[in-house]
């Protein structure tokens, strides 16, 4: 990548996932904006290119209304925030104890589980453009609520297309890198705020597995070596 030398901060992602090191080698990167902290930049790679990625997959911009099912968690923060940049509309599902959170963001929040579609219905009346599972627990549901199947993409739902949606997957370090890149520019203007919700220490490993496991997290939680 041009525009980098040694010394300068950058963010990314590795090819080797499910470690925690002092160093490591990123098959994909971008400049670190300035807006970030560290811990912020450390947070954003994979939501981010995970947003980007499936925001485009799924064509939203100023027009469209979006139907995220899972908006207050990692993912869901980024998608929000980046949807919201571009000009859409967007309802998200959440815990109610979230929904101050996600209308503090621009979001239109309801509530997950059964009656989803009414409340949909309810909130607009002339239907969603496109639908984005983070959560992985109501895709047929949210194959009704779409205005085709194909307009539904899963990130957590393998059985996507048994249902006629789509299930994505990151692509290549080439296909990835223009994505954090496009995050990063999100970022120096301001458009998208990498969430953190909490920060530890490596010591405190067994805490944070605990804590992931329990769910609900808002945000991303950071290891600090």
């Amino acid at each position: 990548m041009t525009g980098v030398a040694v010394g300068d901060q950058v963010f990314g992602l590795s090819p080797v996932t499910g470690t925690m090191a002092e160093y490591a080698v990123l098959s994909s990167w971008s400049p670190k904006p300035d807006a970030w902290t560290v811990e912020q930049a450390a947070a954003a790679g994979v939501v981010a290119e995970t947003a980007i990625r499936v925001l485009d997959q799924l064509g939203v911009g100023a027009d469209s209304t979006l139907l995220i099912d899972g908006a207050a968690g990692g993912v869901g923060d980024a998608v929000v925030q980046i949807a919201v940049g571009r000009g859409a509309t967007v309802i998200g599902t959440a815990s109610e104890a979230n929904h101050e959170y996600l209308r503090s963001l621009g979001v239109i929040p309801t509530t997950y589980g059964p009656g989803l579609a009414d409340r949909v219905r309810a909130l607009a009346p002339a239907g969603v453009d496109a639908v984005f599972d983070v959560a992985g627990a109501n895709l047929p549901d949210l194959v009704k609520i779409a205005p085709s199947a194909d307009a539904v993409v899963s990130i957590a739902d393998t059985t996507a297309p048994e249902h006629g949606a789509r299930f994505s997957m990151s692509g290549t370090p080439d296909e990835i890198t223009p994505t954090l890149v496009k995050a990063a520019a999100l970022g120096a203007a301001g458009t998208y705020v990498p969430h953190v919700a909490a920060t530890y220490r490596l010591d405190q490993v067994a805490e944070v597995h605990a804590r992931i496991e329990a769910g609900h997290a808002r945000g991303k939680i950071v290891i600090k070596i």
